[in-house]
């Protein structure tokens, strides 16, 4: 329902769809972005800013580390 402070919607019911669709857009639109940025900063070797990554970075594991990882 929409609060009674609202003028002209006050009180009705919000359509599901209305809600969820967008809410959906939303975190699929978020989850494409991240991955690509995640994605982006492991092939360059650079945190998201484009720093160099730090000697305890997870990424810079190998052997056992790597597959526990």
């Amino acid at each position: 329902m929409f609060p009674r402070r609202v003028p002209v919607l006050r009180g009705r019911r919000v359509p599901p769809k209305a809600a969820v669709i967008p809410a959906a857009v939303g975190a699929t639109i978020l989850t494409l972005l991240f991955t690509l940025l995640f994605t982006a900063s492991e092939i360059r070797g650079t945190t998201i800013r484009g720093d160099g990554l730090p000697d305890g970075s997870p990424s810079r594991a190998s052997g056992w580390e790597a597959a526990w990882l």
